[in-house]
């Protein structure tokens, strides 16, 4: 059926599966605590979506976390996969855990967008620092690009993107924690047009 099959140990297979089918279908639930019949549906639907490629495995994930606005790293699958004394057994599904969370942003894969991934995760970025500090996500981008953060149109061309938007939120923190326009005045008894 599949030429792989033979070199994976089916317990390791159905332990993947059934996590891969849980995340799919029930979000952060851990899949250990339902019944026998309901892990044998799971690890079906799991079985389906690995057997049928990497590339459907990073679609059917993308949209499980967009549906439960979740991360990945907090689903039971991630946790099996990546634990600390994880056996030679477990190496490939380890492998496509850690792609899968390399290039995870907000709650997407960036390897599934039609888009730049790093138009992407700019974007994501602004929105979640405007929700952090109650300001506009325009607010966000223009104070980014007025203090050369963010060039006017594009991402930045920088190395490490991770970094570069930890940076500018650190920059955003620092400015919503500054005095406003009004308080300024206030304090130094002046009008304001």
């Amino acid at each position: 059926m599949v030429s792989w099959l033979p070199d994976v140990q089916i317990d390791i297979l159905e332990k993947w599966c059934l996590g891969l089918g849980a995340f799919i279908q029930r979000g952060l639930e851990n899949p250990q605590d339902l019944a026998p019949k309901q892990q044998c549906q799971l690890i079906d639907i799991g079985l389906e979506i690995t057997v049928s490629g990497l590339t459907k495995t990073h679609t059917e994930v993308d949209r499980a976390l967009a549906r439960h606005q979740a991360r990945l790293a907090r689903a039971w699958v991630y946790g099996w996969a990546l634990q600390s004394a994880s056996p030679v057994e477990r190496k490939a599904f380890k492998a496509i855990c850690q792609g899968m969370s390399q290039q995870q942003g907000l709650f997407c894969l960036y390897s599934v967008r039609d888009k730049d991934a790093a138009g992407v995760a700019i974007s994501t970025s602004i929105a979640h620092i405007a929700q952090a500090t109650g300001r506009s996500k325009r607010w966000v981008k223009r104070a980014l690009i007025a203090d050369d953060f963010l060039p006017e149109t594009g991402p930045p061309c920088v190395r490490d993107l991770s970094n570069h938007i930890y940076r500018c939120r650190t920059h955003i923190r620092k400015l919503n924690a500054t005095k406003g326009v009004q308080d300024c005045a206030a304090l130094l008894g002046i009008g304001m047009t």
